[in-house]
């Protein structure tokens, strides 16, 4: 027997599979007219999302390393082993946000921004991981461990996915158009050429806010706040793929795809999780 909050799920995925189906024939037909009409390089918030919108997923690996760092203990050789990995986690992802985003933050020489991004991503994690250890409970982030490493698992998959398809469809992006005759429709690989368009990264890495739908099986309390998380984590999804199409770096197409990506890779780990399989 359904519970209300196993109906709801059902219906806003129905709708959401519909609305994704409806896009991709639209785009089937109209990929190249869309991003014509709607093309505006100079987009105030297009340059913004495409700044930031992959924030969610570039900070992920620290979040989920500080969770799994400060659930761990100091007991069995295993347990330690796990713990370092966690703290050395929390700094890979500092350096790497940190790294990611400095050319926004930074007015240093670009040939040593990098080098001057990484030693403040340390010294973040100097400056953070010991008062984790004090500030954040034990208890609650060991309550916490299993949403973070089904957040982990998402992540990656789609990131994976996104990047190998990348390379496989070598799709021109509208933006590095000659000419209309250089458009090509989405389901027609070009096969490992330099191009990257199809499918967004930018969509499918803005998409790890899916992983919120999710909470509620963790706090039974939001069960009723499920269909507004999962429709606040599409809803920004598509935002930032929508100023992909702004600026010309991406079609509808690329943006459905690459938020389909996501979704396929959460709803799979999620039934795992819900199983007690990780």
């Amino acid at each position: 027997m359904q519970t209300t909050a196993s109906k709801a799920r059902r219906v806003y995925t129905i709708f959401f599979l519909a609305l994704c189906g409806i896009l991709l024939i639209a785009a089937t037909f109209w990929d190249y007219q869309i991003d014509a009409a709607i093309n505006d390089s100079s987009n105030a918030f297009g340059k913004f999302f495409a700044k930031y919108g992959e924030l969610p997923a570039y900070s992920s690996l620290a979040f989920i390393c500080i969770v799994l760092f400060n659930a761990s203990d100091f007991g069995s050789t295993r347990e330690k082993l796990g713990k370092l990995c966690a703290g050395a986690g929390y700094g890979l992802g500092c350096v790497l946000l940190f790294v990611r985003y400095s050319e926004y933050w930074t007015f240093l020489g670009k040939d040593k921004r990098t080098v001057y991004a990484a030693v403040a991503g340390l010294i973040f994690l100097a400056l953070t991981l010991p008062l984790s250890a004090r500030r954040l409970p034990k208890a609650a982030m060991k309550k916490f461990r299993p949403f973070v490493i089904y957040l982990l698992l998402g992540v990656l998959c789609t990131a994976i996915s996104t990047e190998l398809l990348k390379q496989i469809w070598g799709r021109i992006r509208f933006r590095d158009l000659e000419s209309a005759a250089q458009f090509t429709a989405w389901y027609l690989p070009q096969f490992f050429t330099e191009n990257q368009s199809f499918p967004s990264g930018h969509a499918s890495g803005a998409a790890s806010l899916l992983a919120l739908a999710a909470l509620p099986d963790l706090y039974p309390w939001l069960k009723k706040a499920e269909p507004l998380l999962f429709v606040l984590g599409a809803g920004y999804a598509f935002m930032v793929g929508f100023t992909r199409m702004l600026v010309g770096a991406h079609y509808l197409s690329d943006i459905t795809v690459g938020i389909l990506l996501a979704f396929l890779f959460y709803t799979l780990w999620r039934k795992l999780y819900l199983a007690k399989k990780i």
